[in-house]
């Protein structure tokens, strides 16, 4: 049953148990299509069984897992207790992800109804067809990199019972649909009507689908290999291979089979590389779920009161002996350099450590574990919300000289890396490669890898290509007893998605792979002006309406206009009271099309809107947004940067809300952000030598928070929780949920050693 369509904010309010056929069928008259049931595979099957058998997105290379399009549930839970999560706010979530992690595991919870994210319709064309051959195969992808032909996706089916054929399958762009049927034709591969070749028999039980990882330069080869493995232990199942990721996809009749399967694979790959494939991380993930519905079982919470009761000596000579006296500091001088991130508060170590592979942190856990220290982690201290502040002492862990890129895979569009690498330097490495790696928070030039993802980081560009969530393909983690997994994208991503954003609660982050894009092709900048916030909101849901999905859609108030007004270089009106940055790119053709509709879309509503010519105009557009956060030092000595997140339809709301605290408390408040995803940074200007000030800061900032949940929305989009917005946190999550979260922090952290007092704690 289809529940609710929200055409503004590009959600769908759904029963899990309908069948994506009748989804579909319903979405058919809509502007609207949730991405996934786009393809013939899982047409038989229910939405919820996606996220049940964790189901491959078989566009995973342009959108990632398909449990990146869920946003929001409501869920009736195995321990008696109802957890709502019911937000409709885009990409953004408050510490730990329990949406994506309830869905993954079905031994926990169900869901009574979901919030998915849709996105516009557009002009796709299927091709079914056999393939006779692997020959007709690489002819086939040839073609598709001559023609510059991403397809939305591609992958082939084999039927064990059936034949030793392929059945294959291809969308791509409706441009593309004349070329790509002549190639067929001249490949002899005849267009197939019939769907049913596709209708697969999928399992009760996500363990039967083995979804391996390979590299597209050898997985022709690779693929051979695991398919003769299967011949000589004559083993029924289906193989689905999804081309452009990569993923070679097997479903077991029998756990008799897979077992088979997975010894006589571990035996013949041990050696060779295969991507992220671990089958002892599941054994301890399927422990770690167990212990938290035991633990909320016996409703055995007790984890706040944390002692530190350690002889510091010992400690320091165990430590020393572990890892080395040189990468060891006690010396107050860098103690005190260590004790403060970008937020306002500082709490001394009792030992600085920095890191250098996952074999020594696993060792420097383990000792912390033995005597009981706390243990913070952090990159290069930009958090705003103090999540790599060590409140309790103990060792901050500085991963900054752990800033190899290990891996730079062009073909397979994947990066591995360590977490001290600079985000701009993997962004600009990706640009020269002609790639895309599309996270781009505020402070990219020095923030890392391992911060943006232990805060889910995200920027200007989240409305179009999300944030940090949706470019991790897999971690190496070390937990807080030393031991050391592996989780990915395709065996576990509810995990992946509740270390993701956990800000160094749930374990360390030693190494990164992420998903790349390939770089489009065009961009073009438009700065539009308005008389008012609500012609802003218009033109917002008008652009969306319209089916296009910006770049970019930054949002600019008369506070924040007023304190860059001396880098405008064009007229800026006095009555001009807000300022869209709006960047589109694709293809030429895409991009010309997009500039096309705009134009006459700002003429006819009498927008004041300016196109920039060329690079130059470009930058000089994007300035007028850096230049915020430095023209506020102008005004005031500190500057409190807030990231409370709406809905998009309710932005307007938001930011005269945030304008009656202001004018409530006497502050000045400069308001600009993501108008996309409704994420917001009110920035409150300030002196915290002025304690009285200090005092109606605070007031106001609980305000703000509180009119953020009341319109539906969320604490925090990308800036974290940590310390700082910890004693709002119950105005967002229930009982039941904040239980919920320290069950998981008491299953990965049973001793309370990883960055103790953040979040839910």
């Amino acid at each position: 049953m289809l529940l609710e369509i929200d055409n503004i904010n590009q959600v769908l309010v759904v029963d899990p148990n309908i069948l994506i056929n009748e989804l579909n069928a319903k979405l058919s008259d809509e502007t609207l299509v949730f991405l996934p049931t786009l393809n013939q595979l899982y047409l038989q099957l229910r939405v919820i069984d996606l996220f049940h058998l964790k189901l491959p997105n078989p566009s995973h290379h342009l959108y990632g897992s398909i449990f990146n399009f869920a946003i929001g549930a409501t869920f009736e839970t195995k321990f008696g207790r109802e957890i709502k999560l019911d937000k409709k706010v885009l990409k953004c979530v408050s510490g730990y992800d329990f949406t994506r992690f309830l869905l993954g595991s079905k031994d926990l919870a169900s869901p009574k109804e979901l919030i998915l994210r849709l996105h516009p319709k557009k002009e796709r064309v299927i091709f079914n067809f056999f393939l006779e051959n692997i020959a007709q195969f690489i002819n086939l992808v040839y073609f598709l990199k001559k023609l510059k032909c991403e397809p939305f996706s591609f992958y082939l089916i084999r039927k064990k019972e059936l034949s030793d054929k392929f059945n294959a399958s291809i969308i791509v762009e409706k441009e593309f649909e004349y070329d790509l049927k002549n190639q067929l034709n001249l490949l002899n591969l005849n267009v197939l009507e019939n769907k049913d070749i596709f209708k697969l028999d999928f399992p009760d039980e996500e363990r039967l689908i083995k979804k391996i990882k390979l590299s597209k330069t050898d997985f022709i080869s690779k693929t051979r290999q695991i398919e003769n493995i299967v011949k000589d232990l004559n083993i029924g199942c289906c193989e689905i291979l999804f081309l452009p990721i990569g993923l070679y996809c097997l479903i077991f009749k029998t756990i008799s089979d897979l077992e088979d399967f997975e010894r006589a694979f571990l035996q013949k790959f041990q050696m060779d590389k295969v991507y992220y494939y671990d089958f002892n991380s599941s054994y301890i993930v399927n422990t770690l779920k167990t212990r938290i519905l035991n633990t909320l079982q016996k409703d055995d919470l007790n984890i706040n009161n944390f002692k530190n009761q350690v002889s510091y000596s010992d400690f320091k000579r165990d430590l020393e002996k572990a890892i080395g006296k040189k990468y060891i500091t006690d010396d107050l001088e860098n103690l005190y350099l260590y004790s403060y991130d970008a937020s306002f508060r500082s709490s001394l170590p009792d030992v600085v450590v920095f890191g250098k592979n996952s074999k020594q942190i696993s060792k420097i856990l383990n000792i912390a574990a033995k005597y009981n220290v706390p243990v913070t982690c952090r990159g290069a201290g930009s958090n705003l919300s103090g999540g790599s502040v060590p409140l309790r002492g103990g060792i901050s862990l500085v991963l900054t000289q752990m800033n190899e890129i290990i891996e730079f895979d062009s073909e397979n569009c994947l990066a591995v890396v360590e977490p001290g690498v600079v985000t701009k330097e993997l962004a600009d490495l990706a640009s020269r490669s002609e790639l895309f790696y599309p996270p781009d928070p505020a402070s990219s030039a020095w923030c890392t890898i391992g911060g943006n993802v232990s805060e889910c980081a995200g920027g200007p560009m989240c409305f179009k290509y999300g944030v940090t969530r949706d470019y991790v393909e897999f971690l190496e983690v070390v937990l807080s007893d030393g031991s050391i997994i592996n989780i990915d994208v395709f065996q576990n991503p509810e995990i992946l998605s509740l270390l993701i954003g956990s800000e160094g609660t749930l374990g360390i982050f030693t190494k990164v792979g992420l998903r790349l894009l390939r770089k489009p092709e065009a961009r073009e900048v438009f700065l539009i002006g308005f008389k008012g916030l609500e012609d802003a909101a218009i033109c917002i849901n008008d652009i969306i309406s319209l089916g296009i999905v910006p770049k970019t859609f930054e949002i600019m108030d008369r506070t924040a206009i007023e304190i860059v007004k001396e880098y405008v270089f064009f007229d800026l009106s006095n009555d001009i009271n807000a300022l869209l940055i709006l960047e589109v790119d694709g293809t030429k053709k895409e991009v010309g099309s997009i500039i096309s509709t705009l134009k006459n879309l700002f003429t006819l509503k009498n927008f004041n809107f300016f196109l920039a010519k060329d690079n130059n105009e470009m930058n000089k557009i994007w300035d007028l947004r850096r230049a915020i956060s430095p023209a506020c030092g102008k005004i005031a000595p500190i500057k409190i940067s807030e990231d409370a997140t709406v809905p998009r339809s309710k932005i307007a709301d938001m930011i005269k809300g945030i304008d009656s605290i202001a004018k409530k408390y006497s502050l000045k408040i400069i308001i600009f952000g993501h108008a996309g995803d409704g994420n917001l940074h009110p920035n409150i200007l300030t002196d915290k030598r002025n304690k009285e000030e200090m005092k109606r800061v605070q007031d106001a900032i609980g305000e703000i928070f509180k009119l953020a949940i009341n319109l539906g929305g969320t604490l925090s989009g990308e800036h974290g929780i940590g310390y700082m917005k910890a004693p709002y946190i119950k105005l967002e999550f229930d009982k039941n949920t904040i239980e919920l979260a320290k069950a998981i922090k008491f299953s990965f952290d049973p001793k309370n050693i990883l960055n103790p007092q953040k979040i839910f704690l």
